[in-house]
């Protein structure tokens, strides 16, 4: 039997599927993330110096309006990926192919 009541239809397409795709999304995102840091881990200082991007608070007056970030908090970053991925793939991977049954667009964003 067929759900077809067409707000539950609007639901699913609306809210369910693109809150599956935005939560793989970010799944795929930190795993490609780590990717990329692992092949730069020795580059990055933990310390409290700011990546010269733009946004770093030497540029004064002129920064881009993002804000700055820091070596150090790139670290904790990259600790906060970790804990995403665990919680994705625990159980069995069970919570991850919940997301997978859903998604439809659940590609990294790089």
């Amino acid at each position: 039997m067929n759900i077809e009541n067409p707000e539950l239809i609007r639901f699913s397409n609306e809210k369910g599927r693109i809150c599956a795709d935005s939560l793989l999304q970010a799944y795929n995102t930190a795993k490609q993330f780590l990717s990329h840091w692992d092949n730069l881990n020795s580059e990055m200082p933990n310390t409290n110096d700011e990546v010269a991007d733009g946004s770093h608070t030497s540029m004064g007056n002129s920064a881009d309006g993002r804000k700055p970030i820091t070596g150090e908090k790139y670290h904790q970053f990259k600790s906060s990926c970790e804990s995403i991925i665990a919680l994705v793939e625990a159980n069995g991977e069970e919570f991850k192919n919940i997301l997978l049954n859903i998604s439809v667009n659940g590609q990294a964003r790089f």
